[in-house]
């Protein structure tokens, strides 16, 4: 046993396991590393997608995905960007202008539309309700007096006791001096 102690404190010995771990360390950063290369990789590939050939109105974006482009302007002169300048400063509309206003446009009008289609429904509902009984037992009630006839017949209820006895009309008296009692 006093060799392999003693060889284990040995200066070669010490350096040579040194050396062995920083080897192995350095290995697994390396394997990390290219780990995520790799995973970074196959996530770059799935966002931009398969390549495909580009006809010369479309472009790449930064992110990855194409997209049309109806017309191209690059100004070549000084006076050509001058114009444009001009252009975009007195609030004439160029190509980009006018796609977005076309959008507004078409969500503005699905918008009134869908709200005028919801109007419609509702009107055509509240004509058909007409004092009968709707979705979940809701009454609507017309008027003051429907609404007073309502209570009174709850009040009534509330008031009729409990069990299998006969029920009897109650008086307005009573159901004040119910009301007065709590």
């Amino acid at each position: 046993h006093s060799k392999f102690v003693g060889s284990c404190f040995a200066g070669k010995g010490v350096i040579s396991i040194d050396e062995q771990d920083k080897a192995r360390k350095k290995r697994e950063q390396q394997d990390v590393a290219e780990l995520k290369a790799k995973v970074i990789s196959e996530y770059l590939n799935l966002v931009s997608g398969p390549d495909i050939t580009l006809s010369e109105n479309t472009t790449v974006l930064p992110d990855g995905r194409t997209a049309v482009v109806e017309s191209r302007f690059a100004a070549e002169t000084v006076q050509e960007l001058a114009d444009q300048l001009s252009a975009s400063l007195s609030g004439e509309k160029d190509a980009h202008d006018r796609a977005i206003l076309n959008q507004f446009h078409k969500i503005r009008d699905e918008k009134e539309s869908a709200d005028l289609q919801q109007r419609e429904m509702s009107l055509i509902a509240s004509e058909s309700i007409q004092g009968e009984v709707v979705a979940g037992g809701t009454r609507v009630l017309r008027s003051k007096k429907d609404v007073d006839e309502y209570i009174s017949r709850m009040q009534a209820l509330m008031l009729k006791p409990a069990g299998n006895t006969p029920s009897r009309e109650i008086s307005n008296d009573e159901i004040g001096q119910y009301k007065s009692d709590r």
